[in-house]
């Protein structure tokens, strides 16, 4: 497994390195200085909030190969706003746990499983994913996800 590295650039907004492309977690919206956008980078939205999305902040990757992964209801302010191609745009969305949904992309595999109806929303009270990287709100180190859902992110996808 590659040694990851997780840069806080702002209110759960993360850049995770050492993968075989960054990921840029919530990393354009309406509290953060835009860290700007590298080739192949993989820009993932948790929600649609404009404090962890913001269609005016994020960079015009069309003509890269730079992705972008999130809800259904980033979509349309994207493609709007001229920042992305319908083919850069990956939706991610999940409501059932027993089947959550999840992407391969950049040589890792990202899973969100939706959380909404917990109560008790501590990383502990989860059950654990072997070789998953939890990204959620609870976490006061890595305060990335917002409490809607959680990310499971693999750095290799299998």
């Amino acid at each position: 497994m590659p040694q990851l590295s997780i840069q806080n650039i702002g209110l759960s907004s993360v850049i995770l390195m050492g993968m075989y492309r960054r990921l840029l977690v919530d990393a354009f919206n309406s509290m953060t200085k835009s860290p700007g956008v590298l080739p192949g980078d993989i820009i993932l939205f948790t929600n649609d909030d404009n404090d962890h999305f913001l269609p005016d902040a994020v960079p015009d990757i069309r003509g890269t190969d730079s992705s972008i992964i999130g809800p259904p209801t980033i979509v349309k302010p994207l493609l709007e706003k001229e920042r992305a191609t319908l083919d850069q745009i990956n939706v991610l969305y999940s409501v059932d746990n027993t089947n959550p949904a999840s992407i391969e992309l950049g040589g890792m595999r990202i899973q969100l499983n939706d959380h909404k109806k917990r109560r008790n929303n501590t990383a502990s009270s989860r059950q654990r994913i072997p070789g998953g990287i939890y990204l959620n709100a609870t976490n006061v180190r890595y305060t990335v996800a917002h409490y809607r859902c959680m990310l499971v992110i693999y750095p290799e996808a299998s």
